[in-house]
């Protein structure tokens, strides 16, 4: 029975959304949490603010963030020069 709940647990908090503002140094955010899905991405504080389109390979543009799940990290645009943000994301397994 032990065993059984903590696997509904698991499944729980891979299903509830985690919600995190973070410092952006050198263009980059770390998110405390494995990434499983980003549900969205919103500049809070730089020279461009509000909502950026996650991209998952390729070069960041501006207005875009590119996340790197393995690092648990999102990048953006230096042009942007983004300082703070938040993320929506689903916790994903390491």
């Amino acid at each position: 029975m032990q065993k059984q709940a903590i696997g509904d647990q698991n499944l729980l908090n891979a299903l509830t959304p985690r919600k995190e503002t973070l410092t952006v140094s050198s263009n980059v955010a770390t998110l405390t949490a494995p990434i499983g899905a980003v549900l969205q991405v919103i500049a809070t504080a730089g020279s461009v603010t509000g909502p950026f389109s996650p991209i998952f390979a390729g070069t960041v543009a501006t207005k875009q963030a590119l996340v790197d799940r393995d690092a648990k990290t999102i990048t953006f645009c230096t042009t942007d020069a983004v300082t703070e943000c938040y993320v929506e994301y689903l916790e994903g397994f390491e």
